[in-house]
């Protein structure tokens, strides 16, 4: 498993995923198919960094990392990753997602990161909820599927939880000094 960046090489499969029906109820567009020129311009200037999350044999394009709303000021950033059908179930969105909050943690000064996930999609990550994440608000009735209201679950990570799983990180965490200025 690896992140490569976003290039036109990868463009066609990333939008393939991101415009599976299935996908797009869990992903940012919350059930709206994008055009790929609304696709493309979004790439553009709803990302704050991206990859493509590639399989290990192979530069077959399997998922889609993205950090958004990114927010210097207070330190913190949203978080979503997108899998075709095939890497669904196998442990790669796991291994996908440790790659990309360590790059974030790791390469800027978030002290959070933030997931959004609808009650329908909460089966896909509960094991890593309730080991790493931190509950921060439930917003309720706040998505409509399959002909009913979902409540909205906020999630986040913090940088020193997450440096206690990865030493690399405390070595590069602001001290509260720097942080102050």
């Amino acid at each position: 498993m690896a992140l490569c960046p976003v290039e036109p090489n990868t463009f066609a499969a990333l939008y393939d995923i991101a415009s599976d029906p299935d996908t797009a109820l869990r992903w940012r567009t919350r059930g709206l198919i994008p055009t790929r020129e609304e696709f493309m311009q979004a790439l553009r200037t709803d990302c704050f960094t991206q990859f493509a999350v590639v399989g290990r044999a192979s530069t077959t394009v399997l998922g889609h990392a993205i950090a958004y709303d990114a927010d210097f000021r207070h330190a913190r950033c949203a978080i979503g990753l997108a899998l075709c059908d095939e890497a669904v179930g196998r442990g790669l969105g796991i291994e996908a997602g440790i790659l990309f909050v360590s790059y974030l943690f790791q390469t800027w000064p978030f002290n959070k990161l933030f997931l959004e996930i609808p009650a329908f999609n909460l089966a896909q990550i509960r094991h890593l909820a309730d080991a790493h994440l931190v509950r921060e608000a439930i917003v309720e009735r706040h998505h409509y599927f399959d002909h009913q209201y979902h409540d909205l679950h906020v999630y986040s990570i913090k940088r020193e939880a997450w440096a206690t799983l990865n030493p690399e990180i405390a070595m590069n965490t602001p001290s509260r000094s720097e942080h102050a200025s």
